[in-house]
């Protein structure tokens, strides 16, 4: 069955929505995040605030959609690629995961996400998660990861390097290169990671 055209009205809708997503973004990077309240994103977005809630249940939502986004950006990263092997993956996923942090979400929006009371930042279930989870798991099937360590223990291991090295570029206000330091960090990780034990499966 072929999909029903949009209606003038649903498009509308869409773009009302964009718009919104938009300029919150656009104050909560100008502002700090607890400063910018639904009555202001409405407010230079001309919409109602009945119009917000319409398609947002709240602010939080907002952070929600930022994440959906850069979500689907890693997931592009790997879409359709062939690759060499599972640390070339990996590579890949990391690589991706700062570039768009650097380049698209920025500093003064990631200063608000990495917060230790932000509870959206422990989603367990973003594919972010998920896709880093399975890349490992594949390697260690493969015998091209360390097998001394659960997949789990070496999620973590990756995660929270990648994010320490995102925070602690936050805490200096953006001022370092970013890119430069994911190029050293992403090293450290794979020679972590390396299988020694076993000639490791040189293609997928």
């Amino acid at each position: 069955m072929s999909k029903s055209k949009l209606t003038s009205r649903d498009i509308k809708a869409v773009e009302t929505k964009s718009r919104i997503f938009q300029t919150a973004y656009k104050l909560i990077s100008e502002k700090e995040y607890e400063n910018v309240s639904i009555s202001d994103i409405c407010k230079s977005a001309d919409v109602s605030i009945g119009a917000f809630y319409h398609h947002y249940k709240g602010k939080d939502d907002i952070l929600l959609e930022i994440y959906s986004q850069a979500d689907k950006h890693y997931n592009e990263s790997l879409s359709g690629k062939e690759f060499h092997n599972y640390t070339a993956k990996l590579e890949t996923y990391i690589t991706s995961y700062f570039e768009y942090s650097a380049n698209t979400t920025g500093y003064n929006i990631l200063k608000h996400i990495f917060r230790s009371d932000n509870r959206l930042f422990q989603m367990e279930d973003r594919p972010l998660m998920k896709n880093l989870l399975n890349i490992i798991e594949a390697g260690q099937k493969s015998s091209e990861f360390r097998t001394d360590k659960s997949a789990n223990e070496l999620f973590e291991f990756v995660l929270v390097t990648i994010r320490g090295v995102i925070f602690n570029w936050c805490v200096n206000e953006g001022t370092e290169d970013l890119l430069q330091k994911q190029k050293l960090f992403t090293e450290f990780i794979l020679l972590c990671l390396k299988n020694n034990s076993t000639e490791q499966n040189d293609e997928l």
